[in-house]
């Protein structure tokens, strides 16, 4: 449901279609059905400028999780047909029966591209812990660094969504609860042998992720004809949607 682009540093380049603190003290709570934005009459649907004309829809059998954290809603409600569904903002992001396939194409593509198996790496984004858990099936990778700037939605995924949220056990992870952008910004060249960039629709907040990652231009004339091919394969990607 959700968009994302993934780019490997200094190395290759991918963008491919989607896909988007501790429990105590969040403001956990159950809700009524009526009370969650998008459910009505016992069933959920996303509606969105991205694909005006249209909806997806699906019954909700009970509302597991709502909250609101710093910056968006948060809900997880059990569907009829495809599990545990997290929201963000009314909004899919994964669901249960479905979800390893955005997750395993994000990861294993850009991954598998490098001519060299990559040792540390970082996502940006990914808070729902999907990408980390097929990262972490490399052997090859010492390091994983999570740069999510919403606490709320890994300790959520932990919670109603733990096969996905398993890579949070593995040793070599990381995770930074920060603005990504101003993480990338701020790590030294070379940091990351991989990066990718697990966002939610380019629409909202997580638009600044798109206009700044791809606008901000290097002087390097080469560097910048790799960037417009970058931007050429997104746009393509988004037009076979």
């Amino acid at each position: 449901m959700h968009r994302c682009l993934s780019y490997l540093s200094g190395q290759a380049a991918t963008f491919c279609p989607a896909k988007r603190n501790r429990t105590e003290g969040l403001g956990l709570r159950r809700m009524a059905q009526t009370e969650v934005k998008g459910i009505k009459d016992g069933w959920f649907t996303e509606l969105s400028p991205m694909w005006p004309g249209m909806g997806m829809s699906l019954k909700v059998e009970e509302v597991l999780f709502t909250g609101r954290s710093q910056f968006q809603d948060v809900c997880v409600f059990r569907s009829a047909t495809f599990g545990n569904v997290l929201l963000l903002d009314g909004v899919i992001q994964a669901t249960e029966r479905d979800e390893f396939s955005y997750q395993e194409m994000i990861t294993h593509l850009p991954l598998c591209a490098l001519k060299t198996p990559a040792k540390r790496v970082l996502i940006v984004g990914g808070g729902d812990g999907g990408v980390l858990r097929e990262m972490a099936r490399y052997k090859s990778i010492e390091e994983i660094h999570m740069a999510e700037i919403d606490g709320m939605v890994p300790e959520v995924s932990k919670k109603y969504f733990p096969k996905m949220a398993v890579g949070f056990n593995d040793p070599r992870c990381q995770v930074h609860i920060c603005d990504g952008i101003e993480f990338v910004r701020n790590a030294q060249e070379s940091s990351y042998d991989a990066i990718i960039v697990d966002s939610s629709d380019p629409v909202g907040p997580a638009e600044v992720l798109f206009e700044k990652v791809l606008k901000e231009e290097p002087e390097d004339p080469e560097v910048k004809k790799e960037n417009a091919e970058q931007q050429k394969q997104q746009h393509d990607a988004t037009i076979m949607q």
